[in-house]
């Protein structure tokens, strides 16, 4: 999880660097890499405006794959949870 933190910050600005090291500090003790997803994922939709699922997915994607070392299958079986509109994540 920490790697996907350190690559989503540094890819925002500092105001939402700021946001986000919130959100961390929430799941930073948790191997819930998706709930951490999502949380930045609400807080960003709402600064930015626009749909970012499909980026925060794709970037998810690489950091399991890259850094956790996660199969395709790993993969995929993790991310069916990974829905923005029905997840339990998402209130």
């Amino acid at each position: 999880m920490e790697q996907f933190y350190n690559i989503l910050k540094e890819s925002l600005n500092e105001e939402m660097g700021w946001m986000i090291d919130h959100i961390y500090e929430d799941y930073k003790n948790t191997e819930d890499i998706l709930g951490f997803a999502l949380s930045c994922e609400k807080i960003l939709r709402l600064y930015f405006g626009t749909d970012i699922h499909e980026q925060l997915k794709d970037l998810l994607i690489y950091v399991l794959y890259v850094y956790l070392d996660y199969d395709e299958d790993k993969i995929e079986l993790l991310l069916n949870d990974y829905d923005p509109e029905h997840n339990r994540y998402i209130q």
